[in-house]
């Protein structure tokens, strides 16, 4: 969390602003002891307890204390007591918002002039979605139109029908191929869960919102330059090696050329740093295939090595015995016999 916490809040003066964080449950990215945090969630906290009392990955006596219900009520109602505020906070809460343009709009009306939202989002690439496709921007506006209070049933049946269980490191080193997964639920489930949905409008929380770091900042400019978002991109973080989260920080802005051009450099500047997943295990492949030569490079080298100083060794001998053998009594005594030799020789 502490890389993470740094990433999120970087910049931010957390002695003297004001800032909301949105679904922090029992991992706060702003810790609760920050003089000026309001949290917001979609139920209070002993609600919250409640729900999760079974749930093996949440520590329910940590959860962060809600001061604003957010869901019948808007966001400006719901921070009525603190809003406007320098900053908001929201870690891996807008992939499950059923309308993300009013979710993103809503963020801007209780930010002060100049204030900023940090966003946590997860990268499909190696996350349980790895299976699902992109979303589009036909996809946010349909959500839009419909004022979507809940998720709607075509993302509830994509996300169970194709949620699988990964190993982030396994999809980032390229041992394991997307598409050797296979989807947790079978077709049927996926159905009955959609009919739920559309018969009894119940909420299912899953992934409404499927982005990679370079979908995502080229939707933002889409949605930009249509005029359904007011929020520059001040920052963006791509994802890690061995990480399934990226980050944004945004800031409101009136100036659509300039809002749409902050999304395009953040889309290009992930396209050029980060490679395709068939790219990644090409270069993993050429890694594999260095390092195999290299390993047989060394071993020429140490067996060219222990030859040269076996000759080496051969050679100091020969000399050793050559000198003895010129150095002996025989070889003194027949000098003159060799001499005499190659005078008949020559």
């Amino acid at each position: 969390m502490s890389a993470k916490r740094d990433t999120m809040l970087r910049g931010l003066d957390l002695a003297s602003a004001s800032g909301l964080e949105i679904g922090a449950l029992d991992k706060p990215v702003v810790p609760p002891a920050t003089p000026r945090i309001f949290y917001v969630d979609y139920a209070d906290t002993p609600t919250l307890r409640h729900n999760y009392r079974n749930d093996p990955n949440v520590e329910i006596g940590d959860i962060v204390q809600v001061g604003g219900i957010w869901g019948e009520q808007t966001l400006a109602e719901a921070a009525a007591p603190v809003a406007p505020v320098d900053f908001v906070v929201a870690s891996h809460v807008i992939e499950h918002v059923p309308d993300l343009i009013t979710w993103l709009q809503e963020l801007g009306s209780v930010l002060k002039p100049g204030g900023q939202v940090r966003l946590a989002i997860p990268d499909k690439r190696f996350s349980f979605d790895v299976l699902r496709a992109e979303t589009q921007y036909a996809d946010v506006l349909t959500a839009w139109l419909v004022r979507a209070r809940i998720p709607q049933a075509r993302a509830v049946i994509d996300h169970i029908y194709r949620v699988t269980t990964v190993d982030c490191a396994q999809l980032w080193d390229g041992s394991v191929e997307p598409a050797s997964l296979r989807p947790n639920n079978r077709p049927e489930h996926a159905e009955a869960i959609g009919r739920d949905v559309l018969e009894h409008g119940r909420y299912h929380d899953v992934h409404c919102w499927v982005f990679t770091p370079a979908s995502f900042a080229g939707l933002m400019a889409e949605l930009a330059d249509a005029g359904y978002m007011q929020f520059k991109c001040l920052e963006f973080v791509d994802t890690e090696r061995n990480n399934l989260e990226f980050f944004a920080a945004l800031q409101p802005c009136a100036d659509r050329t300039e809002t749409v051009a902050s999304w395009k450099a953040a889309q290009a500047s992930v396209e050029a740093d980060s490679p395709s997943a068939s790219g990644r295990q090409a270069l993993e492949q050429r890694l594999q295939q260095l390092d195999a030569e290299l390993a047989a490079a060394a071993l020429a080298r140490d067996a060219a090595a222990a030859r040269a100083a076996g000759l080496e060794q051969a050679l100091a001998a020969t000399r050793s015995e050559m000198d003895r053998v010129m150095a002996s009594r025989s070889w003194r005594l027949t000098a003159p016999l060799r001499a005499l030799l190659g005078v008949f020789r020559s």
